[in-house]
């Protein structure tokens, strides 16, 4: 077992194809050596990503969600989050909507959503909080009040 974990990594980190490198990745459960794939700078973020998918440090996933600077390994941090707070930050400050969409998506505090169903500057991100939000009185003033038509009859 050892042995196959060894010659995963030595694929994941040294094999000249990134989807032969993912592949390795995907298949690889040593923890330490999936939090040196995710935050190894200069690695295709397919690769950093398929680590993410598999890694069980909340506290590294948590540092990746907001700190990354590939919108797509944010988006995989974000993506095995619980942390309502957490989440709530991203889902207000991200600069890309579809990692503001994916912690809406995992977001369960109706004020917190109707904040973003709001005042989001993305229409995107703001389907996706109103199709969560429960209050039929917020849903009525998004349905009254929002710019775009499509926020407007998601919250009907």
């Amino acid at each position: 077992m050892a042995d196959d974990e060894a010659a995963l990594a030595e694929v994941a980190f040294y094999a000249g194809d990134w989807r032969v490198r993912r592949d390795a990745v995907e298949r690889l459960k040593d923890q330490a050596m999936l939090r040196t794939m995710a935050v190894r700078r200069g690695d295709d973020w397919r690769i950093r990503r398929a680590a993410i998918e598999r890694l069980t440090d909340k506290t590294l996933l948590r540092r990746m969600a907001v700190n990354e600077s590939n919108s797509r390994v944010r988006f995989a941090a974000v993506a095995r989050l619980t942390d309502q707070a957490l989440l709530a930050e991203v889902a207000r400050n991200d600069s890309d909507s579809n990692v503001r969409c994916a912690a809406v998506e995992k977001l369960t505090d109706d004020a917190l959503l109707a904040e973003v169903a709001r005042n989001d500057s993305d229409s995107n991100v703001r389907c996706a909080a109103v199709e969560k939000l429960t209050d039929d009185a917020l849903l009525a003033q998004v349905a009254l009040n929002d710019s775009d038509s499509n926020v407007r009859r998601t919250a009907v």
